[in-house]
């Protein structure tokens, strides 16, 4: 099992200054030394699927060829990467 970098505390104590407004990423980024784009990821898995999405995923995860080409097709639609994410759980 994968050796999580960051606690899922600091994770939420990150998240929960974000949210309250006063915080944007660059402050936190450097109030908590952890790179400003793992934050914003922090942030987007979070509103996404709560909590659960602050977890280390623990094994490989296998997709079917159709799943791929729905993701492809989403890209090709000019669909953000970040909304793709965010859509298919990834």
């Amino acid at each position: 099992m994968p050796i999580p970098k960051h606690s899922k505390e600091l994770k939420l104590k990150v998240i929960q200054a974000y949210l309250e407004g006063s915080k944007g990423y660059k402050i936190l980024s450097q109030e908590f030394n952890v790179d400003l784009q793992t934050i914003r990821l922090w942030i987007e898995n979070y509103k996404a699927q709560g909590e659960d999405g602050l977890n280390v995923k623990t094994k490989k995860t296998y997709y079917s060829s159709e799943f791929k080409i729905k993701a492809v097709q989403m890209l090709l639609d000019k669909i953000p990467v970040r909304e793709v994410r965010r859509r298919l759980n990834l």
